[in-house]
């Protein structure tokens, strides 16, 4: 795979760079930087399948074979890295003008001349001058697969708010929109995509993890120093400034690499999935804010609402646990005790389905319906009453002589039945022979 991506560079490095051998000839001397993104994503993807490759092979006789494989890919990608840096070096030496015009050597040929135009995936040299990248980690400290390889930003934390519509965010405190994605899985995956384009929610991971002690474990902080470089940028300068471009369309290389690393954090947390429970804290955007990028704070008033739950383990113990809400993506911090049992979110009765899960639930949020906890006031079913069965005896009531009698089953008094009537007294009523009413005695007819 490494091969592969070096045979891709072949049309950019015809020329021997003179470096040590299997390097490649530095594109900023052949004049194809407006190339180099692309070749740095392929050669990315490349070493990230070589990887995987390694992971499966491990202990397999094509185990070291893959093994070096993916770490002279990992190689490939740290020098594009370098030469990308090179090319902006290039491109902030020239003019204000919006190409760079370059002397290229070719193979066979005398120098001729390339315009370069700068890449728009780099800060500007502005950028470059104002802010230092951080000093404790650089993005060549990251796995392939641990990096944020997409520059798009996301205005999810800035969206306009619709309650009802999950494109927009639901209130004007929350900090994202809702979750899309079904599945716990597709959840994270989500998150950590925004993540590596939106400043505000990384920021509210790295406000929320910074504040995390333990006495086996310490400060999270201080066991991560580039937290604090990164919480430090956003103070100085604000997210908009720190880590997106003027026309809100792409993060900078500190922002792809402060959300990379908080990925990673979140990466080491088990999944746990999603559980209803109280939060101990949670961060919010305080109130409505225009212009920039909101910073999160902590709410005074605490969730109860269905949260993805993640927890850092120790073993089998709960060190720290902390989730994301449903509804608007916020921080919150969870409770270490006894975890709450996930509770359904699809397919939850019908089609066959029936998920039956006990929740505990707390406060004024104590009754389960659906599996969700809700005030009492909301429960619809009736608690039976507590009843004590009592026992009387009663003195036989007396049934009246002339029109009830006694029902030697059920021992009530029931109304007597009428008496027949006899067609000797009745005119009313045949005499049995269908001929109709008896003459009355006396009656001529």
């Amino acid at each position: 795979l490494a091969l592969a991506a070096v045979s891709a560079l072949t049309f950019v490095a015809c020329v021997d760079s003179g470096d040590k051998p299997g390097s490649i000839a530095p594109v900023a001397q052949t004049g194809d930087c407006a190339n180099i993104q692309d070749l740095l994503d392929k050669a990315i993807g490349d070493a990230a399948e070589a990887n995987d490759a390694a992971d499966e092979s491990r202990g397999t006789p094509d185990g070291p074979s893959d093994a070096n494989k993916a770490e002279a890919a990992e190689a490939l990608v740290d020098e594009l890295i370098e030469q990308k840096e090179e090319c902006a070096s290039a491109a902030s030496t020239t003019s204000t003008s919006t190409s760079t015009t370059t002397s290229v050597a070719t193979p066979n040929s005398s120098p001729t001349t390339a315009t370069v135009p700068p890449d728009p995936l780099l800060p500007s040299a502005d950028e470059l001058a104002e802010f230092e990248d951080l000093t404790s980690v650089d993005v060549t400290d990251l796995r392939m697969q641990d990096r944020c390889n997409n520059a798009e930003f996301l205005d999810n934390s800035i969206r306009d708010v619709e309650k009802g519509d999950p494109n927009f965010r639901p209130s004007t405190d929350a900090p994202s929109t809702p979750f899309l994605e079904m599945t716990d899985e597709g959840k994270e995956a989500e998150l950590l995509t925004e993540n590596c384009g939106n400043p505000t929610l990384f920021d509210m991971s790295e406000q929320g993890l910074c504040a995390l002690d333990s006495e086996i474990w310490g400060n999270i902080c201080d066991n991560n120093p580039w937290l604090k470089e990164c919480l430090g940028l956003a103070d100085e300068h604000g997210l908009k400034a720190a880590f997106v471009n003027d026309d809100f369309t792409l993060v900078n290389g500190n922002s792809k690499l402060c959300a990379a690393l908080t990925n990673k954090l979140i990466r080491d947390a088990d999944l746990v999935g999603v559980v209803v429970e109280p939060s101990i804290e949670n961060r919010h955007l305080p109130g409505p804010v225009a212009g920039g990028l909101p910073r999160t704070k902590l709410n005074p008033e605490q969730e109860g609402l269905p949260v993805l739950r993640f927890e850092f383990n120790s073993k089998e113990r709960c060190v720290w646990a902390f989730g994301y809400n449903l509804k608007d993506k916020r921080w919150e911090l969870l409770s270490c005790g006894p975890p709450a049992e996930p509770i359904c979110t699809e397919n939850c009765g019908g089609g066959g389905t029936t998920t039956t899960s006990t929740v505990p639930c707390t406060g004024d949020k104590n009754h389960i319906v659906n599996g969700v906890c809700v005030p009492k006031t909301t429960d619809t079913t009736t608690p039976t009453p507590s009843i004590v069965a009592t026992t009387t005896t009663l003195a036989p009531v007396a049934c009246d002589a002339e029109t009830e009698h006694r029902d030697t089953n059920t021992g009530q008094c029931v109304v007597n039945d009428p008496p027949a009537a006899d067609p000797a007294v009745d005119p009313s009523v045949p005499d049995g022979n269908n001929n109709g009413p008896v003459p009355a005695p006396g009656n001529p007819y």
